[in-house]
């Protein structure tokens, strides 16, 4: 699975190669989770600067009415959830 990084602070994707920012969804570049992971860590030192989505969440907008990118977070924190949850019980 590919994952999009997103500035909060410039309100724009990570380019790939982490070569600058785009406010161009069809621009941004596609990490590994790893990757993400990663870069998302580095970056969130003090304050939380860069959020990682998943492709497929950020992507299936396109066919739907935009979630903004404040949604995009939300939902994906309540997806983890539920996935931590049911390796829980």
């Amino acid at each position: 699975m590919n994952w999009l990084i997103y500035c909060l602070s410039r309100q724009m994707w990570w380019k790939p190669g982490c070569y600058g920012y785009t406010d161009d969804l069809a621009e941004a570049g596609l990490f590994s989770k790893e990757q993400a992971d990663s870069i998302a860590r580095d970056a969130n030192v003090v304050t939380e600067n860069e959020v990682a989505l998943p492709e497929h969440l950020v992507k299936q907008q396109s066919s739907e009415p935009p979630l903004l990118v404040s949604e995009l977070i939300e939902l994906q924190t309540l997806q983890q959830g539920e996935i931590a949850a049911r390796f829980v019980c």
